[in-house]
Order: structure tokens, then C-alpha cells, then sequence
């Protein structure tokens, strides 16, 4: 003779084992959420204040007078079309580099044996641990004797084929 058992299931929900937060968890949640809100709330609503009103009373958290003058002058004075523009190229193609070029290295050093495979290997790691602002002055000295200064090849060739794209694709 079998006997057939059943499992109860388990209704959707906290289980035992989690506690329900209190409102010591919840106040501490409350100072966080202000905490990193207050700095958001008060760049937007400088940013509709004029300037004398910023000068006068710079914390505050009231509009005052909020006028779009700020933003029309930001449009009429800095080139956000042409900052825009030149974003996207950049990145398209670097973007594209990068997913041409570091899979095949990756692959590379996956599947084929050559010598001085985990050497190069180890020096690409090594690289890893390098921060980006260490390149930067022996960047503007690599870009300005090939005469690259304010080009776009100079912002795409670097970073295009890097180590951490390699390791990863």
C-alpha cells in the first residue's frame, strides 16, 4: 500500500526568518533619501533662480523667482548641438572599434598558443591596475607630437581597444 504526501505550500510573503524593518530602519531610510535628494533639489531649483537671488541667499530651498533666463542663456551661449553631435560620433565609433577589435584579441588569447602568450597576458592585467588619470599627461604629450591636439582621433584611438574590453568580450 502507498501512501501519496503533500507538500503544503507556502503562502506569497515575508517569511520568519526576515524580520519586519522597524521604524528606526524606516528614519534612517527617510535621512538617506534627504540626504541625497537635497543636493539634487537644490542645483534644479538654483538653476531657475537669477543670479542675484543664488548670491544673496545660495542654500535655500524656495524657487523665489524662478525664470527659464538661465536656460535660454545656457542655449544662446554654449554650442549643446554641436557638444551633442560630436557625443554620438564619438562614441559610435569608438563603440564600434571596440566591438570589432577586442573580441578578436580576446579570442586570440583564448584559443591560439604562441610564445610569450602569458606574458603579454599578464602585461594587459598589469594595465588593468593603472588609473586612467596616470595616462593622461603622457596622452597629451603622445597626441601633441602627432599633431592630434582637439581632433576626434585623438578621443577615439586611446580608449577604443583596452584591456578591460578585451578581458570582458
Amino acid at each position: 500500500m502507498t501512501s501519496l504526501m503533500t507538500r503544503r505550500t507556502e503562502k506569497p510573503g515575508r517569511s520568519l526568518s526576515q524580520p519586519r524593518p522597524g521604524p528606526l530602519q524606516y528614519l534612517v531610510l527617510g535621512l538617506l533619501a534627504v540626504v541625497f535628494v537635497y543636493p539634487i533639489w537644490w542645483a534644479v531649483s538654483s538653476s531657475l533662480k537669477p543670479p542675484t537671488d543664488i548670491v544673496r541667499d545660495p542654500l535655500s530651498f524656495s524657487l523665489g523667482s524662478a525664470t527659464l533666463d538661465n536656460y535660454r542663456a545656457m542655449f544662446d551661449d554654449v554650442p549643446i548641438g554641436t557638444g551633442f553631435v560630436n557625443t554620438v560620433l564619438v562614441v559610435a565609433v569608438k563603440g564600434a572599434m571596440t566591438m570589432f577589435f577586442c573580441p578578436l584579441a580576446g579570442y586570440a588569447f583564448a584559443k591560439y598558443r604562441f610564445p610569450g602568450k602569458n606574458l603579454l597576458f599578464g602585461v594587459l592585467m598589469l594595465t588593468l591596475m593603472l588609473p586612467t588619470l596616470v595616462l593622461v599627461i603622457p596622452l597629451l604629450l603622445e597626441m601633441s607630437q602627432l599633431g592630434w591636439v582637439n581632433t576626434y582621433q585623438a578621443l577615439i584611438l586611446p580608449g577604443s581597444i583596452d584591456a578591460f574590453s578585451i578581458f570582458w568580450i
